[in-house]
């Protein structure tokens, strides 16, 4: 090497060293910087060719080096919308708010302190929007278009409307006590209409003779038995009624319509299964008794045109009836309970569950409504939306198949209660509700056990109209939307964009990014997938400078410097006595 490559090359460590010293002093001054990733000056050999064909060393020739793979520590913040990437990763980010394919450009960053602007625009400090996937509320899922940068958009939090959720399904746990008193017991009218025959004792033909049914007979009423023209006969009730017997011959079959009989036995069946009184057959003769709390009025009219009628005079329980129901008031359930729903708009109303002991083993009436009644149209009365029996086995569980198909359970086969709401409430009518009361045989809903009446644990899904309260981030990038009323919406998940090599990606400025040749295309991934990291919600990335690191490159830089200045120093005095020998 000459005088002067040695002069040379000593200028070009003093050169190489001053851009050392550049990236030392820009890592120093970001370290405080979110995202910010440090860089660093390496050098290689500068060689030129010489005579001869020998390369000769000539100097040195930096080379800046990106340290973008390198994971920052990650610092806790207050604010939700405070983001940072564990692992590979990239926000993806836009320079406008609403970048197309010729307006605005989309670049990658780990600077995650985003904040809504004044239109709820999430924006990090260096002004950048953030771009994520917009979820659909109706089924929750994403764009399928994944590739596409275009694909994504600005997350915004501004325009999320309150949200009010309808109820579809109410469950109830509960026991009603087995030892309740009776205190009132339900119509059932029995009715054996166009017979023939003179008498009510002996042998009475009935020809076509039809049975109806209605309500049970109710509980507490006096019996009246009439015979022919003789006036009237009270008994008492839970007097032996043995001159109500009645015995029946058969000279025709009937047709075989519902509620008909061909014999005795199927009479039996149809008193014993619908009307609320016991029957027998003993020797050809058919014996009704009627509940010993309700009342029996027999009777013969001159022409032989009736047989007899059983009916109830002033009955205790009518679901059907103001007068003679629970949702009025009339009667005392033996237990009520109520719970809140909601409907379509949000707003909140009691629905009531009000039950009374029957004088029937395991059975207890009920009936569901609205309170107050004026909240709901097409209601039975008082507005009751529901009525009948729940009926339990003896072990205390609920016997579905013989239970009214209103309290089944929809699960079970049973029907939805259905609202109508009144025009004044504005909701959308109508609302069908779910009601399950458990399983067929098992505890696990409602239950008859010998223990207090008591609602356990009930479940009633919807809920009022809630304002935004606030934004929540899940570490699988979800951004969801936090209502005042307990429910949530979720509303983008936030894609990260990783590379093949992250190091190779251009640096912007601003901590932003984009790919080159060098880095690879994009790939965009949902967090925790495909290798890409995690979402660190409430939180943000710090620098990767460690000052300590870059106060001992400093020296270092320092000192070569200075040797690389000692270098230029002497060959310029080495020149100078060169120019003196020729003088």
């Amino acid at each position: 090497m000459s005088l002067f490559g040695a002069i040379a090359a000593g200028m070009t460590g003093l050169d190489s060293n001053a851009q050392a010293l550049g990236s030392i002093s820009a890592n120093i001054s970001n370290l405080n910087t979110v995202g910010y990733k440090r860089n660093e000056t390496r050098f290689q050999t500068l060689v030129s060719p010489g005579l001869g064909g020998l390369n000769k060393p000539s100097g040195v020739l930096p080379s800046a080096r990106n340290l973008i793979d390198q994971q920052g520590l990650m610092q806790t913040s207050s604010t939700s919308t405070h983001l940072g990437v564990t692992g590979d990763g990239f926000f993806v980010v836009a320079d406008i708010s609403n970048p197309t394919n010729t307006t605005g450009t989309f670049q990658f960053t780990r600077a995650g302190q985003f904040e809504p602007d004044k239109d709820g625009n999430l924006v990090n400090t260096s002004g950048f929007f953030l771009r994520g996937w917009a979820i659909d509320p109706t089924n929750g899922t994403i764009t399928d278009d994944r590739g596409s940068l275009t694909a994504t958009e600005t997350v915004n939090v501004a325009d999320v409307a309150g949200s009010a959720t309808i109820t579809s399904n109410v469950s109830l746990e509960m026991n009603l006590n087995s030892e309740e008193t009776v205190t009132g017991a339900p119509v059932k009218n029995t009715v054996i209409a166009a017979a023939t025959g003179q008498t009510v004792t002996g042998t009475t033909a009935l020809n076509s003779a039809a049975v109806a049914t209605g309500s049970q007979l109710a509980n507490g009423d006096a019996i009246t038995i009439t015979v022919s023209n003789a006036g009237a006969t009270n008994l008492a009730a839970g007097n032996d009624q043995t001159s109500g017997t009645i015995t029946f011959t058969f000279n025709t079959a009937p047709d075989a319509t519902s509620g008909q009989f061909s014999t005795l036995n199927e009479l039996k069946a149809l008193i014993d299964s619908n009307a609320g009184m016991s029957a027998s057959v003993v020797g050809g003769t058919l014996t009704v008794t009627g509940d010993p709390r309700s009342s029996l009025v027999v009777g013969v009219a001159n022409n032989g045109a009736r047989l007899m009628t059983a009916q109830t005079v002033a009955a205790t329980y009518v679901p059907t009836a103001s007068a003679t129901n629970m949702a009025s008031g009339s009667i005392t359930p033996s237990f009520k309970r109520s719970v809140q729903i909601f409907d379509s708009k949000g707003a909140a109303h009691t629905l009531s569950f009000a039950f009374l002991k029957s004088n029937h083993a395991n059975t207890y009436y009920t009936e569901v409504f609205m309170e107050p009644a004026g909240d709901t149209n097409l209601a039975i009365v008082d507005g009751i939306i529901a009525h009948g029996r729940i009926r339990f086995n003896t072990d205390g569980t609920i016997d579905i198949p013989n239970t009214d198909a209103a309290f089944q359970g929809t699960d079970n086969g049973g029907n939805d209660l259905t609202i109508n709401y009144s025009t004044a409430q504005g909701a959308t009518t109508p609302q069908t509700i779910k009601l399950n009361l458990g399983a067929n045989g098992t505890a696990d809903g409602i239950t008859q056990f010998a223990a207090a009446s008591s609602l356990d644990e009930f479940t009633v899904d919807g809920a009022i109209f809630g304002q935004l309260a606030s934004i929540s981030v899940s570490d699988g990038g979800v951004i969801t939307a936090l209502f005042d009323n307990g429910t949530s919406r979720d509303l983008y998940k936030i894609p990260l964009a990783t590379f093949t090599n992250a190091n190779g990606l251009d640096n912007l400025g601003k901590n932003t990014f984009q790919q080159t040749t060098t880095s690879g295309a994009f790939n965009l991934q949902e967090a925790g997938t495909g290798g890409a990291g995690s979402v660190s919600p409430a939180s943000f990335e710090a620098s990767t400078v460690d000052l300590a690191d870059e106060f001992t490159d400093m020296i270092i830089t320092q000192q070569a410097f200075s040797a690389n200045g000692k270098v230029v120093s002497v060959g310029t005095e080495l020149m100078d006595e060169v120019i003196r020998l020729i003088r």
